[in-house]
């Protein structure tokens, strides 16, 4: 939840959000990874790609400003070759969430529509996609505490009947 926050102020212009969603992402897939399948891995994996590629770049750019112009080029190449990857690695862990049906509602389906208006429209599709790593994040918070619950409930009833 605290990524899609970070994210909908910040937009993915901050490495400190996209280093908290990869976080978020990894936890996302743990729970719903058996259900949703070789797609969530394979968006987690490009997520962190994407979030690999991002940090390199970010701290590329700590470089003074008159470096090279081939280090420019990498910088640019890099942060265009990052920005693709954490867009697409969203739009298939959106999708593999949405088809999971792991939790509630169209979170998932926000989450790829987000990702996607991100690229068309920067910081106005980082809210969207901010929003949707709230809801993910709220959906898997929520249902971490729901399962708690049942299984403590289980186990009274467990030892009520013995």
């Amino acid at each position: 939840m605290l990524a899609g926050i970070y994210i909908a102020i910040f937009g993915l212009d901050h490495p400190i959000g996209i280093i908290l969603a990869a976080i978020g992402l990894v936890g996302l897939h743990i729970e719903q990874g058996q259900k949703a399948g070789k797609l969530s891995l394979l968006g987690l994996i490009i997520v962190i790609l994407g979030t690999v590629i991002y940090i390199i770049v970010a701290i590329l750019v700590l470089f003074p400003a008159s470096a090279s112009q081939p280090l420019v080029m990498i910088v640019k190449s890099g942060a265009f070759f990052a920005g693709i990857t954490l867009v697409l690695g969203y739009i298939l862990l959106g999708v593999a969430e949405k088809l999971a049906g792991v939790y509630n509602g169209n979170n998932g389906i926000v989450l790829a529509i987000g990702a996607l208006l991100t690229i068309l429209f920067g910081s106005w599709g980082a809210i969207l996609l901010g929003f949707g790593m709230v809801w993910l994040g709220y959906s898997l918070y929520t249902d971490n505490r729901i399962n708690q619950e049942m299984i403590e409930r289980s186990g009274s009833i467990k030892r009520n009947k013995a």
